[in-house]
């Protein structure tokens, strides 16, 4: 199973003890399918976002609610929302949608994408490399930008 799967915050940890405070990460999720209770829609634990201790990966199921949206709408996540993927229980149905994260840039971990991807360049066609910026790699300087 992919790591959306199981239980899950998406802000960082700090020695698996504490969680960074104010949390660093946000993400948002567009919903290119209707989120619903068949298809797998993420499911999320009320009021998680207000501890900032590590947790259970086994986390009370019961307590958990489900995030349903229509196809369009937007799904806003505190980084720190304890969340997983839902289970389709409708195998003809799909829950397609896009991820966007937002962080300071400096937790950006891929900053320079022609060496983090290095062997996959010569298999990316010009389309893909420039979907993913390969063309618009920061300065090396950026500490002294102002």
């Amino acid at each position: 199973n992919a790591p959306g799967y199981r239980w899950h915050k998406d802000n960082k940890f700090i020695n698996k003890k504490i969680s960074v405070m104010p949390s660093i990460l946000h993400s948002i999720i567009i919903c290119l399918d209707e989120f619903n209770e068949y298809n797998g829609a993420t499911e999320y634990i009320p009021r998680s976002n207000k501890t900032y201790s590590f947790f259970s990966r086994n986390q009370n199921k019961k307590k958990s609610k489900k995030i349903l949206g229509n196809k369009g709408d937007l799904i806003f996540l505190h980084g720190n929302l304890i969340h997983k993927t839902g289970i389709n229980l409708n195998q003809n149905s799909t829950r397609w949608s896009i991820f966007a994260f937002f962080t300071p840039w400096w937790i950006k971990p891929y900053i320079d994408y022609k060496k983090l991807m290095n062997r996959f360049t010569n298999k990316l066609n010009k389309l893909e490399k420039k979907i993913l910026h390969f063309n618009t790699t920061p300065t090396k300087n950026y500490k002294n930008l102002r």
